[in-house]
């Protein structure tokens, strides 16, 4: 050792192992990304401007996301609903001058008996009102272009049922006092097809990640939002159409005597049909959605109900463990205000060394990703950083003891 110089003019200082606790913040907005890697806000990484050494915990301390989420959208598989005309009206005996497109039209319905019409509505964001106009021009439309293109009418017929509106038997009305949702049709017997035999099937799309929401028991598709029940469901004849006593009569309301379907004049001796929802309409979607990030989830979550061997055969939870960092509400379009506090965090003992990056996802609880389309969205990370302190060891002097000490 001798051949050594061990003596240094610079010791090192000595770690006092205490620290100081200093929080930092970082504001993340997802225009910040980039584009051409990861074209959909809902997924994304993104470097930090500096290094976060000794982090001791993480938490989302703001946030602020748009409110124009399409609620409805082929993504969340919930824009289908198929329904089946089983009675179609017969025109028998007419006293009526004799009109040949009923006849065509009673044989391209009949030849579709037991088939499925499928509807798909816009995707967006609905009210009850706008639900049941979207609802009510889309079943007609659908019968519309079926009876055009069954072959039965001819020509001249085909120009003659389009001037006059084409199919319009279907009236569908939302109750407001009981929240429900009324389905109706002024001539025509039907079915709402609910069960998941008649299901239509959805494409994968990228923000299912080729999963599908059929099986689910809640939300499992459009007809759960607007109080169906997941079986087939089959209209009823109103046998006092057209009178007080009608069962399709709305007592809240005066107008027309709160007679919102009755028989088609135009037609001889036919009769409504009509069907109830079982429950309430919901057309709010979500209530939440989850925010994970890669490394830093700390959240537990139970997973949706699923009928499975496991859930058969086991009373284990099909939950999963650290499965997202934070759980934001969402609010909707009709309501004025956004931030909910979120008192989560991410704690590390000991604290972690560095973070620089983080690889983030806005997902629904049933795993689909948050649909923002071109909006932004922006929220802030608190860093609760240990920052090592130096031995410091200092003489404190004041007046009064320098004068004591002189005296002395």
């Amino acid at each position: 050792m001798s051949r050594f110089n061990t003596s240094t003019n610079h010791p090192l200082i000595p770690n006092a192992q205490q620290y100081m606790f200093e929080k930092q913040y970082v504001s993340i907005h997802s225009e910040d990304r980039n584009i051409i890697k990861f074209p959909k806000s809902s997924e994304f990484e993104i470097e930090l401007p500096q290094d976060y050494l000794n982090v001791q915990g993480i938490r989302l301390i703001t946030s602020k996301f748009p409110t124009n989420l399409n609620i409805f959208s082929n993504a969340q598989q919930n824009i289908s609903l198929t329904f089946q005309i089983t009675n179609p009206y017969i025109p028998g005996t007419n006293p009526n001058p004799y009109n040949p497109i009923l006849d065509d039209i009673f044989a391209a319905l009949y030849n579709y008996i037991n088939k499925d019409f499928v509807i798909n509505i816009e995707e967006g964001y609905y009210n009850p009102e706008q639900m049941v106009i979207e609802l009510t021009n889309k079943f007609n439309f659908v019968v519309t272009n079926m009876i055009l293109n069954s072959g039965y009418l001819t020509p001249t017929e085909q120009i003659a049922y389009i001037a006059s509106g084409g199919y319009t038997n279907f009236i569908i009305n939302y109750n407001e006092v009981t929240k429900k949702l009324w389905f109706g049709n002024k001539s025509d017997g039907f079915t709402l097809t609910n069960n998941l035999n008649t299901q239509v099937t959805y494409e994968t799309t990228p923000l299912r990640c080729g999963q599908n929401i059929l099986p689910e028991y809640s939300p499992w598709g459009l007809s759960w939002y607007i109080g169906l029940p997941r079986c087939n469901v089959v209209s009823v004849v109103d046998l006092s159409a057209n009178t007080v006593n009608s069962a399709t009569r709305f007592y809240y309301t005066n107008v027309s005597n709160g007679l919102w379907l009755v028989p088609d004049p135009t037609l001889y001796q036919d009769s409504c049909y009509y069907i109830e929802a079982n429950y309430q309409v919901n057309l709010n979607g979500p209530l939440y959605m989850y925010m994970e990030i890669k490394g830093l989830n700390f959240i537990d979550e139970t997973e949706p109900y699923n009928f499975s061997y496991f859930t058969m055969q086991s009373n284990q939870t099909n939950g999963i463990v650290k499965s997202a960092f934070a759980k934001i509400p969402i609010l909707m379009p009709n309501e004025n205000q956004w931030y909910e506090q979120v008192d989560g965090y991410k704690i590390y003992n000991p604290p972690a060394e560095r973070i620089r990056k983080i690889y983030m996802k806005l997902r629904y609880h049933n795993g689909t990703l948050v649909d923002f389309g071109s909006s932004e969205y922006s929220f802030m990370l608190e860093f609760t950083l240990f920052r090592p302190q130096n031995a410091k060891n200092y003489l404190m002097y004041t007046p009064e003891s320098i004068a004591n000490s002189n005296a002395s």
